[in-house]
C-alpha cells in the first residue's frame, strides 16, 4: 500500500485524505498476497502510463480506452488485458458502492476474447524417470529440485504451493496446501512417500549443518551458507531455469516448465484409471480443467461425429 501511495504524485498532493483511506480498505480487504500485489500494480499502472491529475476525475472512458490502447501497443496477452481491467474493475465497483463515483466507465471497454490454447504436451513415463534419475543433488538448492519436481509430479501441485510449504505444513503423512483465499487443501501420501521427505529433509540439514524447524520452507532452493540457512522459499522462475536446462541436457525435446509435470500428473492419472474427479481434489482445481488431459475423452469426442446418423 506504502509503495503504490509513493508510486502515484497525485494522492501525495491530496489534501482530503478520503481516497487514501477507502483504497487502504479496499487493498485490505484482498485477502490473497498474490491478488493484492497484482491488484497494486494494475492500479499503479492504470493512474501512471500517462499523466494524471485527479484519482477520481481521470477515472473515466477515456482513460480506460486509451490504457487498452496501451496495453496492446506493449504486446501484453489477452488474459493479461483481461485480468488488469478485472482488477481495476473490481475497484470501480468497490467505489460505486461507497458512492465516489457515479458510473462505471470500464464498461466502454469490449475486452479481448481469450484464445483458448491446447493442453500442455505431458510428458511420458520414461522422460519422467530420465529427469528424476539425472537431477544432481549434489548441493541444497540441487536437492531441493529434485524433491520439488518429485513431489509435483506424484501429487500434481503448483510450484506456487510448493513454495509456500513448511515443515509445519507436514502431519502423519498429510500435507497441507495454502490456497487462494486462504483455503487449505490436503493430500493424504502414501508412508513411502512420507518417509522419501524425511530422508530429504535429513540430507538437507547435513548439507546445511543446521536444524530445520516447523518453520522453516521445506524447499531451500536460495540457500546462503553465509547466513546457515534461508528464510525464504524458492522461486518459480529458478525452478523453471533448472528443469529446462535438465531437459535440455537429456535431449528432450519439449518447452519444459513447471506446469508440464502438472499436466503429466493429469494424464498419468486418468490413463492409470483414476477419474477426474479424483485426479481434481487431488491437485486443487475444476474437473473440467483435468479432462482437458484425457486423451480417451477427445478420442470420444471423434466418435461421436463419426456415430452420427445425418
Amino acid at each position: 500500500m506504502k509503495d503504490l501511495i509513493q508510486s502515484l504524485p497525485v494522492l501525495q498532493r491530496e489534501k482530503d485524505t478520503k481516497l487514501i483511506t477507502n483504497l487502504s480498505v479496499f487493498l485490505r480487504k484482498i485477502r490473497n498476497e498474490n491478488t493484492k500485489a497484482a491488484t497494486e500494480k494494475a492500479l499503479k499502472e492504470f493512474y501512471t502510463f500517462k499523466p494524471c491529475s485527479d484519482l477520481l476525475k481521470d477515472l473515466n472512458e477515456t482513460r480506460c480506452l486509451d490504457y487498452l490502447d496501451y496495453l496492446e501497443s506493449k504486446n501484453r496477452s489477452t488474459s493479461t488485458i483481461n485480468q488488469r481491467f478485472s482488477l481495476i474493475n473490481k475497484f470501480v465497483l468497490f467505489l460505486r458502492k461507497r458512492d465516489l463515483i457515479d458510473h462505471n466507465p470500464t464498461e466502454v471497454i469490449e475486452r479481448p476474447g481469450i484464445i483458448t490454447s491446447r493442453p500442455t504436451k505431458a510428458l511420458t513415463a520414461e522422460e519422467v524417470k530420465k529427469l528424476l534419475r539425472a537431477c544432481p543433488k549434489d548441493s541444497v538448492s540441487n536437492l531441493s529440485f529434485f524433491m520439488a519436481l518429485n513431489l509435483q509430479l506424484r501429487i500434481g501441485c503448483r510450484v506456487g504451493e510448493l513454495k509456500k510449504l513448511k515443515w509445519s505444513s507436514l502431519t502423519d503423512n498429510i500435507l497441507v496446501f495454502q490456497q487462494k483465499g486462504g483455503k487449505e487443501r490436503i493430500v493424504s501420501l502414501p508412508e513411502e512417500m512420507a518417509e522419501q521427505i524425511m530422508e530429504y529433509k535429513e540430507e538437507l540439514e547435513t548439507m546445511m549443518e543446521t536444524k530445520l524447524s516447523k518453520d522453516d520452507y521445506i524447499f531451500q532452493m536460495r540457500f546462503d551458507r553465509k547466513f546457515g540457512k534461508q528464510d525464504k522459499p524458492f522461486d518459480t522462475s529458478a525452478f523453471n531455469r533448472k528443469l529446462k536446462k535438465l531437459g535440455e541436457q537429456l535431449g528432450i525435446k519439449k518447452n519444459l516448465h513447471s506446469h508440464q509435470s502438472r499436466a503429466t500428473f493429469f494424464t498419468e492419472g486418468l490413463d492409470i484409471g483414476f477419474s477426474a474427479r479424483d485426479m481434481a481434489g487431488m491437485a486443487g482445481c475444476t474437473i473440467t480443467n483435468v479432462e482437458r488431459y484425457d486423451a480417451g475423452n477427445l478420442e470420444k469426442q471423434k466418435d461421436i461425429i463419426r456415430k452420427q446418423r445425418y
